[in-house]
């Protein structure tokens, strides 16, 4: 289903990368799974993406538009940002 473009499977699968749950831990896979569904508005791609960024994950590092990520997704009432 993540394959086919259904975000929430996208965003599950980017979960299972981060924990190393049936595939291999793999936090870069995870980051860009994660962007791909962010890109299309998936609020909870959106949080991971941007927890990716808060804690370094993928070598991803926080910069100011990804502050202003967090700043639209709290916005948008996302609970857990």
């Amino acid at each position: 289903a993540a394959d086919q473009g259904h975000l929430t499977a996208q965003c599950c699968l980017g979960l299972l990368y981060c924990d190393g749950t049936g595939v291999p831990h793999d936090d870069r896979d995870a980051a860009r799974i994660f962007r791909r569904a962010a890109n299309k508005e998936h609020a909870g791609a959106q949080f991971e993406l941007g927890a990716c960024y808060d804690f370094g994950k993928g070598r991803l590092r926080t910069t100011t538009k990804q502050r202003a990520s967090t700043a639209a997704r709290l916005s948008r009432g996302h609970a857990g940002a």
